[in-house]
């Protein structure tokens, strides 16, 4: 079976961005154990907002969706076979006015679907996906990540436990008053850290 690392970017910063570099170097260091890295960047990719069509088509049985349904979940079809076929997931999540970008959000709620990642059992939501483990880079200014405003971290955190990923590491990519190259010095010293232990 071979071992794929799905990285996810989300910054809008195509140059310049730390939260690239840092998923860039962690993937880099992941790949020496793994067979492939797929790349998603979701800032160059044209992401729908969840609408009620949407809704409806994920709770309508797969053989009984219409022709419009089918076309309307293609993406979303896209973006679950990635994380179906991922081993290790790689998340790039700069912080936002405190939260996650919109593009993030909306992969979100286009991967978290009933029957596809999850399911409802009687103890509650059930993840299905067979991801080893996930890197979170929270890369914010001010907002120190884990403080009671970051509401980036927590939250795709909870997203991953949710679709059955039950090792979730984040890497702390924060501080506005260090400079780039310190920051991602310091994020990459982590990823060091987690890869050797």
């Amino acid at each position: 079976m071979a071992h794929t690392i799905l990285q996810i970017d989300a910054s809008a910063r195509r140059q310049d961005s730390i939260s690239r570099q840092v998923t860039g170097y962690l993937a880099e260091q992941l790949l020496s154990h793994s067979d492939e890295v797929i790349h998603r960047d979701l800032a160059s990719t044209d992401l729908p907002l969840l609408t009620q069509a949407h809704i409806q088509a994920y709770y309508t049985p797969a053989d009984q969706r219409t022709q419009t349904q089918q076309e309307l979940l293609h993406i979303s079809d896209q973006l679950i076979a990635e994380l179906k076929s991922a081993h290790q997931l790689v998340i790039g999540a700069p912080m936002y006015n405190f939260s996650v970008p919109a593009a993030l959000k909306a992969w979100i709620d286009l991967v978290c679907r009933v029957g596809e990642t999850f399911v409802y059992q009687e103890g509650g939501p059930q993840g299905l996906l067979d991801i080893e483990r996930a890197f979170i880079v929270v890369s914010a200014g001010g907002t120190p990540v884990g403080s009671e405003v970051d509401f980036n971290s927590a939250y795709v955190k909870q997203v991953c436990h949710f679709i059955g990923i039950d090792e979730v590491h984040i890497i702390d990519v924060s501080g506005s008053k260090r400079d780039p190259e310190t920051l991602v010095d310091f994020a990459r010293e982590q990823v060091d850290r987690l890869i050797a232990s």
